[in-house]
């Protein structure tokens, strides 16, 4: 999986047994030191990426639509509370200008037509371009992130989670947790 623009990325900073920083493993084709422009992703990143992009959307929809508003009978003033919170709010408009940034961004790279700015609609843009060119685009790591980073907010807010459970990394000095589905072959 090396010539995966994504997977082989360098993660800098990893701390060795005596607790010094150290990026002993960096080499030249490290996407750390020079993006690896022109590469493609494997086919398991354009499916994470791809499955990102939808929760997001998902998220998006599900948060936009609940539109249903708390009395603010109970309160001080005559001002109706958020509905959902300020993190729900911020998730709408954070999650719209991310899609559509991006959409614009590959759309000019690519002079590809853009969608209406409608969630749904820039979201299967979005999905579509990756899987057929994106995915080596000089930006993709950085997509890669963002997208990822969107989508675990939309999980967390609408109370969707991945299947499977969280257990600790078993390999020395990790720490991380990882998410084990059974299910699954």
């Amino acid at each position: 999986m090396d010539d995966c623009a994504l997977c082989s990325r360098h993660v800098p900073a990893r701390t060795d047994e005596s607790g010094v920083v150290t990026d002993d493993n960096c080499t030249d084709h490290c996407r750390h030191r020079e993006p690896a422009t022109g590469s493609t992703a494997c086919a398991h990143c354009i499916l994470i990426v791809r499955d990102d992009i939808d929760s997001t959307t998902l998220a998006w929809l599900t948060l936009d639509a609940d539109t249903t508003a708390a009395s603010g009978q109970g309160g001080r003033g005559s001002e109706r509370p958020i509905v959902g919170g300020l993190d729900r709010l911020n998730y709408i408009c954070s999650a719209r200008e991310t899609l559509t940034s991006w959409c614009r961004a590959f759309g000019e790279d690519y002079s590809i037509r853009l969608p209406a700015n409608d969630v749904a609609q820039v979201g299967a843009w979005l999905r579509q371009v990756w899987e057929r060119r994106a995915h080596s685009h000089e930006a993709a790591g950085d997509f890669r992130d963002e997208m990822h980073d969107c989508a675990r907010e939309g999980r967390r807010l609408t109370g969707l989670t991945e299947p499977g459970t969280v257990v600790p990394c078993q390999t020395a000095d990790c720490g991380k947790a990882l998410r084990v589905d059974m299910s699954c072959p």
